[in-house]
């Protein structure tokens, strides 16, 4: 069937729906010089069986997977083993909305590249941000360096490009007893007369908290005083801090012991 200057048309149309069937042993090869437009309105299947493959391919052009239309429309590819999407140049993903990538069960998401990068950036007009929520762990491992141009934060301290900021308390009180550590790293303490510390509370095993004296008097930390979280000191004695001095107490998931001072 051929023509030099109009159509040709194969049409099942009619009151009640028809099918249009190409069936093959080989192959049906459709060649077009222009532009081949299927215009679907419900659903269009592609079945391969077997170990068959669908090739969509062009020697110098673009191929376009389009769901626009007067109403929204998704591109859906499901599969019940891989999909494989592989670019010898630039792979473009542009989305305006959210990209959810979703792995049921105990599958892994890889990203890698053999001798590249791996860049995820939140550039653009707007301030943007790239957030890693985990349920469990987030692990990082580098064979070389980890470079962060910026500030590392959470709840208890800053990792900055000068060190660590850790979080901390100001104690004005003559005695303190049970001083919450949560998410603290440095006590500051302060009070116009000699100051007795008897212990500390929510302290985590390994945490080390540092204790300033940064009083004009005597501070002195009571050695298994007991309460919450006590001090236990070297020799059974009470450790006396004068002005300016500092102790640092590391927590063994009972006491507090001081490493140094």
């Amino acid at each position: 069937m051929q023509t030099t200057d109009g159509g040709i048309t194969l049409d099942a149309d009619g009151v009640t729906n028809g099918d249009i069937t190409l069936n093959s042993q080989d192959r049906i090869v459709a060649t077009v010089g222009g532009i081949m437009d299927l215009n679907v309105t419900s659903d269009f299947d592609l079945d391969v069986a077997g170990t068959g493959i669908i090739d969509l391919q062009t020697t110098d052009g673009n191929i376009t997977l389009d769901a626009d239309g007067a109403t929204s429309g998704d591109i859906n590819l499901n599969a019940q083993d891989n999909i494989a999407i592989t670019a010898t140049g630039l792979l473009d993903v542009n989305i305006t909305e959210d990209i959810d990538i979703d792995l049921g069960g105990t599958g892994t998401f890889n990203t890698q590249t053999s001798n590249g990068e791996i860049v995820l950036d939140a550039d653009g007009a707007a301030s943007g941000d790239i957030t890693l929520n985990a349920e469990d762990d987030i692990t990082i491992t580098a064979g070389g360096t980890i470079t962060v141009n910026g500030d590392i934060t959470n709840s208890a301290s800053t990792f900055t490009t000068g060190g660590v900021v850790m979080g901390t308390t100001t104690e004005a009180g003559a005695t303190m007893t049970d001083i919450d550590v949560s998410d603290i790293g440095v006590i500051f303490c302060t009070n116009a007369g000699a100051k007795t510390f008897n212990s500390l509370s929510n302290g985590v095993t390994g945490q080390m908290v540092h204790i300033m004296n940064t009083s004009a008097n005597t501070l002195t930390l009571v050695h298994q005083s007991g309460n919450t979280q006590d001090f236990f000191l070297s020799g059974a004695v009470n450790l006396v801090l004068p002005q300016g001095a500092s102790v640092t107490v590391v927590y063994n998931g009972t006491d507090w012991y001081a490493i140094g001072n």
